[in-house]
């Protein structure tokens, strides 16, 4: 019996010793593991501060950078503005000026209309070339159309009968009048008040009353825009074959040259229109 009772003992000490052994291994490698983990987590930790800490002193610079860029843009925006804001005044004020020298002297009952003189021509032109740098390309085709017309509208020493001459000299003062006020306008939409591009438009449709002929003869310049929106797709099919016209006649005088170009930039402008929403 007693040496049952041995190998009894025996087999249990042995048990216990198993279990202890693999109870310390376990624990061992848990230990480890932990540590290992805890080691790689402190690592990437740091690793991440760092990196974060690089990100922040990137992104502050960049923020800075922006800062001073919009700080300059806005110098630069402010300064342009100001000429601008400028230029646009001195050009109506000089318009206003010779309408009214170009008006003083008429008799319109008694059908005494005059041109315009050179020396007033030689003003406007004088201006505009002085401020032209400040106006963008709206503005500039505005402040154009207004001097074309007073080209055309120089005085000539037309006789007192030639009431054609005398006609055309009043619609094209009406037209001038119309014009500034679209000058102004222009103003306005860039700083919001006014929708965009909506006063060009009156610009262009007035410069091509030509192509509606009769039809707004007698017609105030108000008259005739409002009544050219209700026809831009016919006027454009006419500026299309214009161009083509043009183009396939292949001249190269500099006055067919200007033709084209001034017939390209009404069609550019007409077509966009139809992109927008313009409240007559």
């Amino acid at each position: 019996m007693e040496w049952i009772l041995n190998i009894a003992v025996s087999g249990i000490g042995g048990v216990v010793i198993v279990f202890l052994f693999r109870t310390w291994i376990s624990e061992r490698l848990k230990k480890s593991i932990e540590y290992e983990y805890s080691t790689k987590l402190e690592s990437q930790r740091n690793d991440y501060s760092r990196d974060l800490e690089s990100y922040k002193t990137d992104l502050n610079a960049k923020i800075q950078s922006i800062e001073h860029q919009n700080q300059m843009h806005q110098l630069r925006t402010s300064l342009f503005f100001d000429h601008q804001r400028e230029s646009f005044a001195i050009i109506i004020e000089t318009i206003d000026s010779i309408c009214n020298e170009w008006v003083k002297d008429w008799d319109v009952e008694n059908g005494s209309i005059w041109g315009v003189s050179s020396t007033s021509i030689d003003k406007y032109s004088e201006v505009i070339s002085k401020h032209t740098l400040f106006l963008d390309n709206d503005s500039e085709y505005v402040v154009k159309s207004i001097r074309d017309i007073l080209f055309k509208s120089r005085e000539t020493g037309c006789a007192e009968d030639d009431y054609s001459t005398m006609k055309m000299f009043e619609e094209n003062y009406h037209d001038i009048v119309y014009m500034k006020s679209r000058l102004a306008d222009v103003f306005k939409e860039k700083i919001g008040v006014l929708p965009k591009n909506r006063a060009i438009i009156d610009v262009i449709l007035l410069r091509s009353k030509s192509f509606f002929g009769k039809e707004v003869r007698n017609v105030s310049a108000e008259g005739i825009v409002e009544y050219a929106y209700s026809h831009i797709d016919a006027l454009l099919s006419w500026l299309s074959k214009e161009i083509s016209d043009a183009e396939q006649d292949k001249k190269e005088e500099l006055s067919v040259t200007w033709y084209t170009l001034e017939m390209k930039q009404r069609y550019k402008y007409l077509s966009s229109y139809h992109k927008q929403d313009f409240a007559l």
